[in-house]
């Protein structure tokens, strides 16, 4: 979820009451966030998604392999330290 809100500026189970937010954590599948507007690479989308999947024997078996998934990502090494103030400039969390 954070790394969902790191790329889209958004969370990926949005609502208006706390409940919303819980039912659509236990339902709903997100939104991708190429399909939001974010420029997102596919393999850094897949590996995203594969961690918010409802069924915890379908995500990232531990941290060790969420890393090595995301270090083979194709941009892996494009994201700098002034980017990441940038974005984080641009997009507080409230």
């Amino acid at each position: 979820a954070v790394g969902y809100y790191l790329l889209t500026g958004s969370p990926p189970f949005p609502g208006s009451t706390v409940g919303e937010v819980l039912a659509q954590h236990l339902t709903a599948v997100p939104v991708p966030p190429s399909e939001r507007g974010a420029p997102v690479p596919e393999d850094l989308e897949r590996c995203l998604l594969h961690c918010l999947e409802k069924d915890p024997a379908m995500r990232p078996a531990s941290a060790l392999s969420l890393c090595a998934a995301m270090r083979a990502c194709g941009d892996a090494s494009g994201w700098t330290q002034q980017e990441a103030e940038r974005w984080w400039r641009e997009h507080p969390f409230d």
